[in-house]
């Protein structure tokens, strides 16, 4: 009996100091505390997701889809630079630093905690949102999260430094660092997926990553079933977006490429020409032209395609 309950203590002392672990911390960037500065404010003009943004020369925002029959926040934003969309939500980037974040529609409780998160950001460079969650890009390279739960926090992020790009997509959360490596997690862990990538630039994020060099070409990792990572042969691009299933590229001399899945004809941009900005969204893409109009190919079901009349946009 004596031996049973010395051995009913042990197997008790071992589950507890089991439960007591703590989890390893994430690793902190080594040059956290230097000091400095993001360069240059991201100007996202075009952001597509299942609806169509767009910024105007005047600061203020269009709309074409779904969103267009809902609570219409959208449309009280001012003074914004630059935007990102998620299915139900819209980041805009003011000129002052600031954040707002609206919903598509009617905002939930989640939603509307996230958007008071949001509002207290100041000094940001980027924004980057998704449906659960909004990264801040701070002017000093530092990353900042908002969400819509009190536990969903994107492990490691916090200690990510020297960031001068940031995006999030389905899967993941990227940032490029100013030596053109690339950070990338999951709301779990960091993961290793980007870890041979340099010379990186600029960043898009769905279920799959992609990279833009600073020679003009584009590397990409994740999910390929339609094609969508096959980019290695792309040259002269200067910005490139990645949707659910494709991805786009804008070329310097304004024409656009694009593959993957094609199914809505998502992909059928080969014929676009003075493109100054480019977006990818579920089904559709969308761009910008020299002239300040735009342009969208895709699934239409909502209307997130219908932008011909839309005229004076930021051409940044």
């Amino acid at each position: 009996m004596k031996k049973v309950a010395l051995l009913l203590v042990g197997i008790l002392i071992l589950t507890l100091s089991a439960g007591c672990t703590k989890e390893p911390e994430a690793v902190r960037d080594p040059e956290y505390d230097d000091p400095f500065t993001v360069s240059t404010v991201h100007k996202d003009s075009i952001s597509a997701d299942s609806d169509t943004a767009a910024l105007t020369a005047a600061g203020t925002v269009m709309m074409a889809g779904s969103a267009t029959s809902g609570g219409k926040a959208y449309r009280k934003l001012t003074n914004v630079v630059s935007i990102s969309t998620s299915p139900n939500y819209l980041a805009a980037l003011k000129d002052d630093g600031t954040v707002e974040a609206v919903a598509m529609g009617l905002a939930s409780v989640e939603a509307e905690r996230m958007f008071s998160q949001i509002a207290e950001w100041t000094d940001m460079a980027d924004v980057a949102i998704s449906d659960s969650a909004a990264f801040g890009l701070k002017k000093d390279g530092k990353v900042v999260t908002a969400s819509t739960k009190e536990d969903r926090v994107c492990k490691g992020i916090d200690n990510w430094a020297k960031i001068i790009d940031v995006d999030a997509g389905d899967k993941y959360v990227a940032g490029v660092r100013e030596d053109g490596t690339v950070r990338i997690c999951t709301w779990e862990k960091e993961l290793d997926l980007c870890k041979d990538w340099t010379d990186v630039t600029a960043i898009s994020v769905s279920s799959h990553v992609v990279g833009l060099k600073s020679d003009g070409t584009v590397v990409a990792v994740g999910e390929n079933a339609y094609g969508q990572c096959d980019v290695s042969g792309w040259t002269d691009i200067v910005a490139v977006r990645a949707g659910s299933l494709h991805t786009v590229g804008l070329k310097a001399d304004g024409t656009v490429v694009a593959t993957g899945k094609n199914d809505d004809g998502q992909c059928n941009v080969s014929d676009w020409t003075n493109v100054v900005s480019i977006a990818a969204g579920r089904t559709h893409t969308a761009a910008i032209l020299s002239d300040g109009t735009a342009v969208a190919v895709g699934k239409n079901s909502f209307g997130q395609c219908d932008v011909g009349n839309w005229k004076d946009l930021n051409k940044n």
